[in-house]
């Protein structure tokens, strides 16, 4: 069956747990199991490494999206080491709103760009 950690389609799917509070690099309640699952996987599969990327929507300044991209972005870092993940396993990139997948010009949009992303590495 292979390493689910390998497979972007299976990290697609675990990523999309993963959720802030609007303008906020705090996690919702609902994210600490998508996040238990990933940990998990990442003690099973022990020479998996993951890259957190994160991303915003458009609004506000883009200096202001970066800060809270990479803010995202280490919260879940954070998260794998004080769950026993090693720091050389995981590290955390914020690229603000400059990679949209969908359109900022609608609410549902802009809500599909606030997000990360997780990739091997």
């Amino acid at each position: 069956k292979g390493c689910p950690l390998n497979k972007k389609e299976d990290l697609d799917q675990l990523k999309k747990g993963i959720n802030f509070q609007s303008g906020s690099k705090k996690l919702t309640k609902s994210s600490y199991k998508t996040l238990n699952n990933i940990v998990a996987l990442m003690k099973k599969f022990s020479t998996a490494n993951i890259e957190v990327q994160g991303h915003t929507d458009n609004t506000g300044s883009e200096e202001t999206n970066k800060k809270i991209s990479q803010d995202r972005a280490q919260v879940v870092v954070d998260y794998f080491i004080q769950n026993g993940i090693s720091p050389d396993r995981v590290r955390a990139v914020g690229f603000g709103s400059d990679k949209p997948i969908a359109d900022n010009k609608t609410k549902k949009g802009r809500s599909k760009n606030r997000r990360v992303e997780l990739v091997p590495f």
